[in-house]
């Protein structure tokens, strides 16, 4: 894909495994980065490969990240960017026993709130909805800090606003109930699948108990021991339902 620079472009590589079985897929990425890596030792400027959302890797190949950290250390003419967002499996991919450890990293986020209620008002405005002051503080402010989040409401408010070619605040709120009730079964089901300790380690955590493994809240949540608590925190991090929180 030709950037608007001389020199800078970019393409776009990807795999469906419906198509190759997962050996056949590492050896033609494998083959393709190599060949890369060559044209690089050759060329003026710098090549990176950039991989989107690495953290599924493992999903989507068995030892997918041991086989990417290996490539990327056998091609050392490219500069790799790994960028994801599910921080539970990241920190898993990072961890002392996790093929990317000692891999330096940058945590990027949230986007400030000064920088994406413009984006989103310019974004609305220039897709034909006359977007009424305050609508992007609403989305911002009823999305929190996920970006995800935020561009998904964004995103709804705008779909709620072409009816009538504006939108308001109350169309921010409308969108927020749209997308809570589309994505209640997920939610229900998620619920459902989850040990009883789980569950209420999340209504502790939900309800914004000061001391989760005290010993007066673990009476009044029905949990025995403080290990329970732990071991469930753990749990829900490695299904990337629970975030460690940076207590800077």
């Amino acid at each position: 894909i030709p950037g608007n620079v001389p020199g800078e472009g970019g393409i776009a590589l990807g795999w469906s495994t419906r198509d190759l079985t997962d050996s056949r897929a590492r050896d033609l990425l494998g083959a393709t980065l190599r060949a890369l890596d060559a044209g690089a030792a050759r060329h003026p400027a710098p090549i990176a490969i950039v991989v989107d959302e690495f953290q599924q890797i493992d999903s989507i190949t068995p030892g997918g990240g041991a086989f990417l950290r290996g490539i990327s250390q056998d091609t050392g003419h490219l500069g790799y960017v790994l960028a994801g967002s599910m921080l539970s499996l990241i920190d898993n991919l990072t961890a002392p026993k996790g093929p990317f450890y000692n891999t330096p990293r940058l945590d990027v986020g949230p986007i400030e709130p000064a920088l994406i209620e413009p984006w989103i008002e310019a974004q609305t405005r220039s897709h034909g909805v006359d977007s009424a002051p305050g609508v992007d503080e609403a989305v911002v402010a009823l999305a929190g800090p996920s970006t995800e989040a935020r561009i998904k409401l964004a995103r709804e408010t705008f779909v709620l606003g072409m009816a009538a070619r504006s939108a308001d605040a109350s169309t921010g709120a409308r969108a927020f109930q749209v997308l809570v009730d589309s994505m209640t079964s997920a939610y229900e089901s998620t619920w459902v699948g989850l040990a009883e300790g789980q569950r209420r380690t999340l209504q502790i955590l939900a309800n914004g108990e000061a001391h989760p493994t005290a010993a007066d809240t673990l009476d009044r949540y029905g949990l025995k021991s403080s290990s329970t608590v732990v071991r469930a925190t753990q749990a829900l991090r490695d299904q990337a339902l629970l975030t460690a929180k940076d207590p800077t």
